[in-house]
């Protein structure tokens, strides 16, 4: 699809043309009250200008060592592979390491045997050799996959948009239909070029402009020997359990649009994913209940898409095609950047989701009512795979390396959940869930590792004795049945000798340890960090690895709501919300065992494995997943009414702390240190306009919460009706 500037306008003109039309039937609706013998129509609106601002700098140790430019790299580079740019001759000393007073950390290369020695590295007659140098200073990072929408941004205005959503509702004594519509144009996104990374078409659908019809329903509740019965059928959004501002069994039952959360001001109708449903309740006798329903489709969540302003991965959103594998060392916009492919997804089947709630309403216990729970489901969010290859995507593709995301089938839920008053007036509700078999992802290095690692080692190797392959690989006009034939006679046969082995063994090994106050002088024949866990796949067998392990999951929320009445504030109310959540991981690996996907990590296993890994950094164990995590959420928020007799201040704070420990990716947990400030005012004019200002703090745990520098102010003017 073609987004020029033409169609932008279009676009927008059709979204503000049909939201008049919809504006003006409903006010005249509301004018005759369309109201008749058999049934009803009502229609709600809300239209919204708002504008957003990044009100920090950029923090580079968010930012790759290669895009921040803290980066000298010398030696001679392995051309063959376009692993690193031309050699910087002018930054060496006389010994070809940096001169004295350079602080910039790097990795160099070095062809020369003596500066091989001189490292305290034995090259065994090999052309090359790794010269680890991490000296102190200089803010980067050791990952290239996670900075594309921070580089976008700098700090102020990043979003100017326009919001229309409606409700409209037809009701009859028994039956209803209900459809929800969104229309949103963002003028900074469709018209701004962006710096560091373009957004493609499908990405502007997501954060650009788009035109949606969200739910569409009908209802019909009939009674059934004495028993009520209702049925919602169509597209829909469900949603069981007790949770609040911490994710429950909800997060399974309805996928989630995170950019529409955020846009419109964190509001679930316009964030969450309606899908193709039925939806039957049943009442059994007066004080217990059923639901039951079954979905016919299967959408997955939708993430920030690279390169966008709330982007925090640049490997699984929307324009993410590559995972690239330098260490964070080379810039993006070099050529010579080692990259694997972003392979076709395996997506979920739309069949197979179900769930089933059993109520209990107990008036003794002051009508507290318990529910159990059973879900079946299909996994929204992804995991990673791997496919054995080259890692370089100007060879053929049958040759390349990939990565792919993947859904995960016909995972059980088993839930339970109450909701009370307590005496004094409190709401108090919780829900129990356990999650059989939840996949959780291998950490990234360990998969490409396995995925690439044999065949690299045979290229380096390749490389060192002569570099018949490699020079192959490196012509103009890849040559295939020469690529085999070096592969057949020269290279694959070294499998399971001791010749590259032997080669391998002299080469060096990182010079990190676990405990920084070690230094970097790990140059002995124990390994500074444990190895990889994940076999290495066999060179060219284009073998699949699905780079995920299952574990059971439990996870409990606890939420209290108080409504307090006029008070020394002088309020005419005070709505307080507290929550707590906890995970835990059973049978999570230990750090020696088995390293899982973890947010902010970066580092390798241990590169006596590896060769071309040879040189960074071992990850901190601290920074790794842990079994158990546990935090806490809280809102406050306050109404002034009849403020110059017209208006309404309603000043609000939102706090989410994520207190200790730090869940796997997938585990949908806590990551400990991670904090999330919101504070809101808004002036409301009788009950119909209000205007709202909006500042979010992301702060906490710089190194793991890879959002802490982009705090952002929101100012937006909205009209309801």
């Amino acid at each position: 699809m073609n987004r020029g500037k033409g169609f932008n306008g279009l676009l927008l003109t059709a979204s503000i043309l049909v939201s008049i039309l919809i504006s003006l039937v409903s006010r005249s609706s509301f004018a005759v009250q369309w109201q008749f013998d058999k049934f009803s129509l009502d229609i709600n609106n809300s239209l919204s200008l708002s504008s957003s601002w990044r009100v920090q700098e950029r923090d580079e140790n968010n930012i790759s060592y290669g895009n921040t430019g803290n980066l000298i790299q010398i030696g001679d580079p392995i051309s063959s592979l376009r692993f690193f740019p031309p050699v910087a001759s002018e930054n060496l000393g006389t010994n070809g390491l940096p001169g004295p007073g350079e602080t910039l950390p790097g990795r160099y290369i070095s062809a020369d045997p003596s500066i091989c020695e001189e490292a305290g590295i034995s090259v065994s007659g090999a052309s090359a050799c790794w010269v680890p140098y991490f000296p102190d200073g200089g803010p980067g990072a050791y990952d290239e996959n996670s900075d594309n929408g921070n580089l976008n941004f700098d700090k102020g205005l990043f979003s100017k948009q326009f919001r229309s959503f409606h409700e409209i509702k037809l009701q009859g004594e028994s039956f209803g239909l209900t459809t929800r519509l969104l229309f949103f144009y963002d003028d900074y996104i469709e018209n701004e070029n962006l710096p560091h990374h373009e957004l493609s078409d499908e990405s502007k659908d997501l954060v650009g402009s788009d035109m949606r019809v969200l739910d569409l329903y009908g209802d019909l509740d009939v009674f059934l020997y004495d028993h009520p019965v209702s049925i919602r059928f169509g597209k829909q959004v469900i949603s069981w359990g007790e949770s609040g501002f911490i994710s429950g069994m909800s997060a399974y039952q309805t996928p989630l649009d995170f950019n529409q959360l955020i846009l419109s001001g964190f509001d679930l109708k316009q964030g969450s994913i309606p899908t193709q449903s039925l939806l039957v309740f049943f009442g059994m006798t007066e004080n217990t209940s059923a639901e039951f329903y079954v979905k016919n489709e299967w959408k997955p969540n939708i993430f920030p898409p690279v390169g966008s302003y709330f982007s925090f991965t640049d490997i699984i959103g929307e324009g993410g095609d590559q995972i690239c594998i330098n260490g964070g060392m080379v810039p993006d916009s070099s050529e010579s950047k080692i990259c694997v492919a972003r392979d076709e997804d395996r997506l979920a089947r739309d069949q197979g989701q179900f769930g089933l709630k059993l109520s209990w309403l107990v008036p003794s216990l002051n009508y507290t009512e318990f529910s159990a729970y059973y879900m079946r489901y299909h996994d929204p969010n992804p995991v990673l795979g791997g496919r054995e290859g080259i890692p370089d995507t100007t060879v053929p593709d049958v040759l390349q390396a990939k990565y792919f995301l993947q859904y995960i089938e016909d995972l059980e839920l088993f839930g339970l959940s109450f909701n009370t008053v307590a005496p004094w007036g409190s709401s108090i509700s919780g829900e129990v869930t356990y999650r059989k078999d939840v996949p959780l992802t291998i950490d990234i290095s360990e998969l490409l590792g396995a995925a690439v690692g044999n065949l690299l080692n045979l290229l380096f190797y390749d490389e060192a004795q002569g570099g018949d392959l490699a020079r192959i690989l490196a012509s103009d006009n890849v040559n295939l049945p020469l690529i085999f034939s070096a592969l057949q006679s020269e290279i694959l046969p070294l499998i399971g000798t001791g010749e590259m082995a032997d080669w391998l063994a002299t080469q060096p090994t990182s010079d990190f340890r676990d405990d920084p106050n070690e230094g970097n002088n790990c140059q002995t024949d124990r390994p500074c960090f444990p190895a990889y866990q994940v076999d290495l796949l066999d060179p060219l067998s284009g073998d699949e690895l699905d780079a995920y392990i299952k574990r059971d999951i439990v996870k409990a929320n606890l939420l209290f709501a108080h409504t307090f009445p006029a008070s020394w504030l002088k309020t005419d109310q005070l709505l307080a919300i507290a929550e707590v959540g906890a995970t835990y991981v059973v049978d999570h690996p230990e750090y020696d065992e088995l390293r899982l996907l973890t947010p902010g990590t970066e580092g390798r296993g241990a590169a006596n494995a590896l060769l071309p890994v040879r040189g960074l950094p071992c990850c901190d164990r601290d920074t790794w997943s842990d079994a158990f995590s546990w935090g806490y959420a809280l809102r406050l928020q306050a109404d002034y009414p009849g403020i110059l007799g017209y208006f309404t201040l309603q000043p609000s704070i939102t706090f989410k702390h994520d207190v200790s420990g730090i869940a796997p990716t997938n585990a949908m947990g806590f990551t400990e240190g991670n904090k999330i400030i919101r504070l809101g005012l808004s002036a409301e004019y009788q009950a119909t306009t209000k205007l709202s200002i909006d500042y979010t703090g992301l702060s906490g745990n710089h190194k793991r919460n890879l959002l802490h520098d982009r705090d952002f102010v929101s100012l937006t003017l909205s009209h309801s009706f």
